[in-house]
């Protein structure tokens, strides 16, 4: 099996770690990619054992402080049973 995706994100963050910045908010947006694969085992054919690997990178740009960004690389493991009905 075999997957790809692509979206938009948008998130809201306050940092309250220290007083002097008023807790200042942030609020990043930006695009979102995935692609993953991985192998099905049925072991009858309504029940299989999933497993996987899958990538996600994603770059978030403050909307009022442009030099802000956040981009984020994560590498996933997956491992699951499916039933079909």
């Amino acid at each position: 099996m075999l997957a790809i995706g692509a979206g938009y994100g948008w998130l809201e963050e306050r940092d309250s770690r220290v007083t002097d910045n008023n807790n200042t908010v942030y609020s990043l947006s930006g695009p979102a990619f995935t692609g993953g694969g991985g192998v099905s085992y049925f072991i009858t054919s309504s029940i299989s054992f999933d497993l996987g690997l899958q990538y996600s990178y994603s770059r978030f740009k403050d909307k009022f402080m442009a030099e802000q960004i956040q981009k984020q690389n994560q590498f996933a493991g997956r491992m699951g049973v499916s039933v079909f009905f």
